[in-house]
């Protein structure tokens, strides 16, 4: 009996082991490197609203993704062109936000406005470049939303239990940090929602991907809920209904979402 106890203990810690391998890849490292830089971006520009921080990280997105279609151009392969139609609709409206300075009944305000929309622009077209440069790496940047979402709704929901020391001047209920927009809180923890649904259900998902996948959702749906917005509620739903009419493993989908259904639906 001991020989069969002993051996059970080595059998589940050499599966345990092996799961820790198979999660540390290269998908898993560029995630979490994604992750870190939009977090910091995040952190640092908070609600977009204070020039000094946001003009830097707006400079920075804008030279990185010019820098990744110069590199994309020069170095991806020869195809269709994916997406050209969405990024000259973006190009258009870009051009047509500089061009309202001209009309405009405050131009200072227009011109934040007009260089706001320039590095979207720009963090848009580095997206298609990267996508160009190394389309088998999509799992990694949705991993990286899915601990970014997590990351930031975590954060402020420690903002909610711990007030005087990370928001002792707030006396609003609902969450604000770190973008000081309770909107833009409620929306982050939507867009985590599926993120964190394919990480738990994928197939192939290692054990640390499907454990982490629980809790994190269930942080995600408390920071819709405490944020109060009736948006991020709609996007959240409307998320949850693409998901599960294009996805194959509904099953698998469900039983993270509600961790009390048998397990057994997970095999």
């Amino acid at each position: 009996m001991s020989t069969l106890v002993t051996s059970s203990r080595r059998s589940r810690a050499t599966a345990w082991t092996s799961s820790i391998a198979h999660g540390v890849t290269a998908d898993g490292a560029l995630g979490l490197l994604c992750a870190v830089v939009l977090g910091a971006v995040s952190f640092v520009t908070g609600g977009g609203t204070d020039l000094g921080p946001n003009t830097w990280v707006e400079i920075s997105i804008t030279a990185v993704g010019a820098c990744l279609a110069i590199l994309a151009v020069l170095f991806s392969a020869r195809g269709r062109a994916w997406g050209a139609v969405t990024l000259l609709l973006f190009v258009a409206l870009t051009a047509f936000t500089a061009a309202s300075i001209g009309w405009s009944v405050q131009p200072s305000g227009s011109w934040v406005e007009a260089n706001r929309a320039v590095s979207y622009l720009a963090a848009f077209g580095g997206a298609m470049a990267l996508a160009r440069l190394a389309p088998g790496r999509w799992a990694a940047i949705v991993g990286g939303v899915a601990v970014l979402a997590t990351m930031v709704s975590g954060y402020a929901l420690l903002a909610k239990v711990f007030p005087a020391t990370l928001d002792a001047v707030e006396q609003v209920g609902r969450l604000r940090l770190p973008f000081d927009y309770w909107n833009a809180v409620g929306l982050m923890g939507a867009l985590g929602v599926p993120a964190c649904l394919w990480a738990g259900s994928r197939r192939g998902a290692g054990l640390i991907s499907r454990a982490l996948a629980v809790p994190a959702i269930g942080a995600l749906v408390v920071t819709i809920m405490l944020s109060l917005s009736r948006g991020a509620l709609v996007i959240a739903a409307l998320g949850l209904v693409v998901w599960f009419v294009l996805v194959s493993v509904r099953l698998r989908a469900v039983t993270v979402r509600s961790p009390w259904i048998a397990p057994s639906f997970r095999r």
